[in-house]
């Protein structure tokens, strides 16, 4: 891996992969040199774009003309590099990436305004039951501290409203904020560890305790989910 900007995994010394690569292809025996490969968005978040794709082609083009034969893999990247396929832009010489939660999800609309026709956003759905469902203020009552994480959020006094408490948390979703309701009038307030807080006031639907709401997710959702011992998977 060629670490070309994005700072996460991957050689940032070009030579010392070439070198890295030239050492596996002559001396391991019990190896085969694939291809190389690079990270691009997961932590740096950075784009994949013509100039750092076209060093990778560069790098995997020097390797190849000291190994003497082509290397079947030049991955460039993930789910960010996918615009540029459909584009028609990605950089001649990439013959791989690694999609991922772009197959299930619609992240890549969300946050960066590319649509893929014939892509569905319930691939995957979190139901999650409601436990409680009371009246309460909107803003805490008393001295406000940090919360369970060490944050100290900001709340907003719009007056009473009724919530609905669903038995889902941090722990099964991560950040409960980013669910994508299917009843567009829930409005997410936050939760702790093992709980989700809801505004239904304004729900499309009449719901009691008991009921299971529907979300769709975004790539943290069910990250976190699909590792949770407490989330029930059912496969359709």
């Amino acid at each position: 891996m060629q670490d070309l900007g994005d700072l996460r995994e991957g050689y940032y010394n070009t030579a010392e992969l070439i070198n890295t690569a030239l050492w596996i292809e002559e001396d391991c025996k019990a190896l085969n040199l694939k291809g190389i490969g690079t990270n691009l968005g997961c932590y740096g978040s950075i784009v994949p774009d013509a100039e750092n794709l076209g060093t990778l082609v560069q790098i995997a083009r020097q390797i190849e003309a000291r190994i003497g034969r082509p290397l079947d893999w030049v991955s460039g990247g993930s789910t960010t590099t996918l615009p540029l396929i459909h584009d028609g832009s990605i950089v001649s010489g990439i013959n791989h990436v690694r999609i991922g939660d772009a197959i299930f999800l619609r992240d890549m609309e969300l946050y960066y305004d590319y649509h893929f026709e014939g892509m569905h956003d319930d691939a995957i759905i979190l139901e999650a039951e409601i436990v409680e469902l009371k009246t309460k203020p909107s803003h805490p009552v008393g001295t406000i501290t940090l919360d369970a994480f060490n944050n100290r959020p900001v709340y907003e006094d719009i007056g009473e409203h009724q919530r609905a408490l669903l038995a889902v948390g941090r722990q099964d979703i991560g950040d409960m904020m980013k669910l994508l309701p299917e009843d567009e009038g829930i409005r997410l307030i936050g939760g702790s560890s093992d709980h989700t807080i809801i505004d239904v006031t304004n729900a499309e639907g009449s719901y009691q305790v008991g009921d299971i709401l529907r979300f769709k997710l975004q790539y943290e959702h069910i990250v976190f989910a699909s590792a949770s011992i407490y989330v029930v998977k059912v496969f359709e």
